[in-house]
């Protein structure tokens, strides 16, 4: 387990409203809800996706990484000419 604060993955959702079946990985007992099935495609490593880096360009930060961003272009376009 890690406190960086960085995108480290490029994932698809493949599949939505599934049963969670992670249980065995939880250090605490899990949520009893639905959640996706994601598919890794890309890993990341350097420190331009640093919360700092994402910051400089329209990331708000503090809480605002638990809401989508998906609406900020200036930041998903920076997002996607590194991955």
């Amino acid at each position: 387990m890690s406190d960086e604060r960085c995108i480290r993955f490029k994932m698809v959702v493949t599949a939505e409203n599934c049963k969670r079946e992670d249980q065995e990985f939880w250090v605490e007992t899990p949520p009893n809800d639905i959640t996706y099935k994601l598919e890794l495609l890309e890993e990341y490593e350097g420190t331009m996706l640093s919360e700092k880096e994402l910051c400089n360009h329209g990331l708000k930060g503090g809480r605002s990484l638990e809401v989508p961003n998906c609406n900020n272009k200036e930041l998903i376009g920076y997002i996607k000419s590194i991955f």
